[in-house]
C-alpha cells in the first residue's frame, strides 16, 4: 500500500516542484525521505522561535536588553570557563530546587497581596 507522504510527494514532482524546506525533526523525516526518493532536494532548517521566545523571557526576567543576553548566551562557554577570584563562592552552584520553589511560592505571594490592594510595603 503506497503511504499519504509518498503520494505527495508525487504530486509535488508532478508540479515542478525541486526544493522543499521543512524544520529538521521526527514528523518530518518521513515526508523527507518520500520527497528525496521522488527527486525533490529536501533541505533542512532549524527553528530559531523557541530561542527568541527564551531570550525576550530572559530579558524580562532579569531586566537586561535582548542584546545583552544574546551576547552572554553566545558566550556562555567562555563565561562559564572563567576562574572566579578566590574566596568568591559561586551562589548558583548553593541553589537548590528547594531556593526555585521557595522563590516561586514568594512571588505568587506577593503578586497575590498587589492584587488585592496591598503595597510592596506591607
Amino acid at each position: 500500500m503506497i503511504s499519504t507522504v509518498s503520494v505527495v510527494a508525487k504530486a509535488l514532482k508532478s508540479q515542478g516542484i525541486k526544493y522543499a524546506f521543512g524544520v529538521v525533526g521526527i514528523p518530518v523525516a518521513e515526508v523527507a525521505s518520500a520527497l528525496q526518493e521522488v527527486g525533490i532536494k529536501f533541505i533542512g532548517m532549524q527553528n530559531e522561535q523557541s530561542k527568541s521566545v527564551r531570550v525576550v523571557d530572559l530579558s524580562r526576567q532579569y531586566g537586561r536588553s535582548t542584546s545583552m543576553i544574546c551576547s552572554v548566551l553566545k558566550r556562555k562557554e567562555s563565561i562559564k570557563s572563567v576562574t572566579p577570584a578566590k574566596g568568591l563562592t559561586i551562589i548558583s552552584k548553593l541553589r537548590t530546587s528547594l531556593h526555585e520553589n521557595m522563590e516561586k511560592l514568594l512571588m505568587v505571594w506577593v503578586t497575590e497581596k498587589q492584587l488585592q490592594g496591598e503595597g510592596k510595603d506591607q
